[in-house]
């Protein structure tokens, strides 16, 4: 399963080629965890929220980090990134091979799955936005890409969230998620913030 979505985000990032010359798309990854998260327990080798060498939604065999960087020819890995963030254990940056698209990943520790979907709405929503300079450019991630996408349980299942939303961004950012029963649990949320939903598991 985790293979299949992961080969259909390599073909929708794709779409983001619109207007401008460099897109940007932020993936957001909450490791799988089976201690801290409401999930069916899978081999505690890759179920280790902590560990995103061996986690199943990261550096695991279609792992997003290992897919993008091993499996596919369509990226290449340009570096690990200092997210300077406790809850965010592993930042990769990679570009598209053959588009001006650059690709951010974070993987959240798994713990923290609930500021991982927080993070993301916020930022869906044009909040906590995130530059970084490669070479001569300055990339929009955080609350300033073209397109997000979010990777892991549907921890809405689970929790409630609070946000302060600010106005609708205009256009709407393009998200895409891929979690169990993510249409119906995010489907508040995201209407409040203002997005466009491209693909909800």
């Amino acid at each position: 399963m985790l293979r299949f979505i992961l080969i259909i985000l390599s073909q929708v990032i794709l779409l983001v080629q619109l207007h401008a010359k460099i897109k940007t798309i932020h993936v957001f990854v909450a490791l799988c965890d089976n201690e801290h998260q409401g999930i069916v327990p899978v081999p505690e080798r890759i179920g280790n929220g902590k560990d995103p060498k061996q986690n199943l939604y990261w550096g695991a065999g279609y792992g997003v980090k290992n897919f993008l960087k091993v499996k596919t020819n369509d990226w290449t890995f340009i570096k690990n990134l200092d997210p300077k963030n406790d809850t965010i254990l592993e930042r990769s940056l990679f570009k598209h091979n053959t588009e001006s698209i650059y690709l951010l990943a974070d993987a959240y520790d798994g713990e923290f799955i609930k500021t991982c979907t927080q993070d993301l709405l916020k930022s869906a929503n044009g909040q906590k936005p995130l530059n970084i300079l490669q070479q001569d450019y300055l990339l929009g991630f955080g609350g300033c890409f073209d397109l997000a996408a979010y990777v892991g349980h549907d921890g809405l299942m689970e929790f409630d969230i609070s946000i302060s939303y600010q106005e609708k961004p205009k256009p709407a950012k393009d998200l895409i998620i891929f979690a169990c029963s993510s249409q119906y649990f995010f489907q508040e949320e995201v209407e409040k913030s203002g997005l466009n939903c491209l693909i909800s598991g």
